[in-house]
């Protein structure tokens, strides 16, 4: 089941390579503005693209109005069971409070850690500098290059048998998943104490 992965993986890496390559081809032409809006075109529209059949003005509306979908998409956080179709625009956002002052969440790693905290929402925006805390959304094995300089972690989402959870108990660093938004909380920088124990995450003013 690894070796079937790991080669899916590997040909997804290389079809993202040659993807790229196009994008910086496409900005050179000047018919995007960054690499990475490829992916936001259908196959058929990148065809089109290089065939020149569809006009630079048209392309970019439509990079425009998905990029703007997706980052909207992004900043949701749905609930955590959905009974039904799940309607993004009924769906009532966390309300977050300025005043909160500790995060409550599942302990899954032990220790108590105190240090300031590095935001990262994708695996490939930031990366962890020694005594920091990471908090992120989740983790999956693309992330454990970060738990080898975090001092502790605190995730949105997890459980005991999470992968971010079973490094953290192998790495010793104290863990606490669950907490819910805590990354649209908790900002970069922000001094926080991670209570592996309780599951509490404490906010500095």
């Amino acid at each position: 089941r690894e070796n079937i992965k790991n080669r899916l993986v590997y040909g997804v890496a290389m079809m993202r390579q040659v993807l790229l390559e196009l994008g910086k081809r496409f900005v050179a032409r000047g018919l995007i503005e960054s690499p990475d809006e490829v992916f936001f075109l259908l196959q058929s529209e990148l065809q089109g693209v290089v065939e020149g059949g569809i006009e630079t003005g048209e392309i970019r509306r439509r990079i425009r109005s998905r990029r703007g979908e997706y980052d909207f998409n992004c900043s949701l956080n749905p609930p955590s069971v959905v009974v039904g179709r799940f309607d993004p625009g009924e769906h009532v956002q966390f309300q977050i409070d300025p005043s909160t002052q500790h995060l409550n969440g599942l302990a899954v790693s032990a220790g108590v850690v105190t240090g300031p905290a590095r935001v990262i929402l994708h695996a490939s925006d930031d990366f962890v500098r020694p005594g920091e805390i990471l908090v992120a959304p989740f983790t999956d094995p693309g992330w454990t290059p970060y738990f080898v300089n975090a001092a502790g972690i605190v995730m949105d989402q997890g459980g005991l048998l999470s992968h971010g959870s079973i490094v953290a108990r192998e790495f010793g660093i104290p863990c606490v998943v669950n907490v819910g938004p805590g990354t649209k909380i908790i900002q970069n920088g922000q001094v926080i104490r991670v209570d592996g124990n309780t599951g509490t995450v404490w906010l500095s003013e």
